[in-house]
């Protein structure tokens, strides 16, 4: 097998026993697989995304989607074609008209619903429509105020700095947005959670400059406080701001920001050409924003492929857990085992030689057939399984 420094190595632990639903509230209705990365690397974790997998610091899980009291689809949008609602636009020019004015004044003053004011136009003259670049773009030209962004590594020191401002924040969003309670805030949760990570720091040639792993981006507007916060991990990012200034949609602004940092990124490698939202529950109302990014597109939980989200929501609206590809022909994966990796006693071998080597007993066979299963055929291939 491959050197293990570039492998990913991960211990499945199977279906949980049932937890308490977040958005249901149900007292343990939410069920899932879940499994522990000890060390990822970017391809194979894209490759989880793409199975229903989702990540917290270390630990993996996936809905079992036919049992789970709220079905999670991931969801996704194609970042080269997304098209800003007019939602968006107003949003954003909120954002510029409150970035050109002091704190006090931005507060108190309402969005202009005029465009800025540019050059007049020649007559017959024709403009092209502003893009999403167009209006970030706008931000940085301000009489007042200073939007900074900074891309920084969490093992840095430069982060280490900013660690603690970063977790205060952290807490003053959880209690405030998802009204968590603040003893359950810890800072060891907030780095087990956002600052902790299983993934390998890479490169390769006509990449981002910044590599492949986990970054953070910190967005802060001088002279005001800092406004946002999020976590970027291959495709996928956490994200939470300052709730004091929740009345610039920075939800949705952070989205924004992150979709063109994506196709930013998409110019040196074109693989960046998606901006992953998550994961998408229709009986969430709170959810709903997530189709308002177009196109966006819904992970089928059996045939592993991404369906049109409009196509989906007919279907979801009448059955909350739903194949949204309907399977046709032999579209089924080899359900040989032999090939899948197995780390054992510090040794990578590829299951036939490890039950050569060791006795397996049938339900240890039914476990690995299961999560082999989980993950897909190529990447139990690829990833180490650990045995004790």
């Amino acid at each position: 097998m491959n050197n293990k420094a570039n492998l990913s190595i991960v211990e499945y632990f199977g279906s949980d026993k049932g937890h308490k639903c977040g958005y249901c509230k149900g007292s343990k209705s939410n069920l899932s697989h879940g499994m522990w990365a000890h060390t990822m690397n970017v391809e194979d974790y894209e490759s989880l995304i793409n199975r229903g997998w989702r990540r917290s610091g270390h630990y993996c899980y996936k809905p079992i989607m036919k049992l789970t009291c709220c079905p999670q689809y991931t969801i996704r949008c194609s970042t080269n074609n997304f098209r800003m609602s007019h939602s968006h636009k107003k949003m954003l020019k909120k954002m510029r008209n409150f970035l050109s004015k002091d704190a006090d004044s931005a507060f108190a003053t309402n969005c202009s619903s005029k465009a800025p004011i540019g050059k007049p136009s020649s007559v017959g003259s024709q403009t092209l429509p502003k893009t999403l670049e167009d209006y970030l773009e706008e931000e940085y030209h301000n009489p007042f105020n200073k939007l900074e962004i900074k891309l920084v590594d969490p093992t840095s020191s430069e982060f280490k700095k900013t660690m603690s401002s970063a977790y205060k924040l952290y807490v003053k969003y959880q209690i405030h947005v998802h009204h968590d309670k603040e003893e359950d805030l810890s800072t060891e949760q907030f780095e087990r959670f956002l600052v902790k990570s299983p993934l390998q720091k890479s490169s390769k040639k006509n990449g981002p400059y910044i590599g492949y792993g986990t970054f953070h981006q910190m967005e802060s507007c001088w002279p005001s406080e800092s406004l946002i916060f999020s976590q970027h991990v291959c495709h996928l990012c956490t994200f939470f701001y300052d709730p004091d200034y929740s009345h610039l949609s920075l939800g949705t602004y952070g989205s924004l920001r992150e979709i063109a940092f994506s196709r930013q990124l998409g110019l040196s490698d074109p693989n960046f050409c998606w901006y992953y939202l998550g994961f998408y529950i229709h009986s969430c109302p709170k959810m709903f924003y997530k189709g308002q990014y177009k196109p966006s597109f819904l992970l089928c939980p059996e045939t592993y492929t991404f369906q049109p989200f409009e196509e989906c929501v007919i279907k979801l609206n009448r059955n909350k857990y739903s194949v949204l590809l309907e399977k046709t022909g032999d579209v089924y994966e080899d359900e040989s085992i032999s090939k899948v990796g197995i780390l054992y006693r510090r040794q990578a071998a590829t299951f036939d030689v490890y039950s050569l080597r060791q006795k397996v007993e049938e339900e240890e066979v039914k476990e690995v057939e299961e999560y082999a299963m989980l993950v897909g055929r190529s990447s139990s291939n690829r990833m180490l399984l650990y045995r004790s």
